[in-house]
């Protein structure tokens, strides 16, 4: 149980650190180029929009795969096998 608990946390710390640049470096660069294209703002927003919907997209998947793996095996089957 202790070497899962490692590994979660270790995961954990590799997720956050993908997401932060998600969250921080891939949007400011994605807008920056945006503002230097010189769009108007309809397609301007678009292309946020869809900028969006590609980055919670990914987040959804992950989420419902979780959600899926958990519901089909149970959480509580599934931490009573590891003690």
């Amino acid at each position: 149980m202790l070497f899962v608990l490692i590994a979660v946390a270790i995961l954990a710390v590799i997720v956050n650190f993908i997401e932060l640049l998600c969250t921080a470096d891939f949007p400011a660069i994605y807008t920056a180029i945006l503002t230097q294209q010189d769009l108007n703002l309809i397609t301007s927003h678009t292309y946020l929009g869809f900028y969006i919907l590609g980055y919670l997209t990914d987040d959804s998947l992950i989420v419902g795969t979780g959600v899926l793996v958990l519901s089909a095996y149970g959480a509580s089957r599934m931490l009573t096998q590891a003690n």
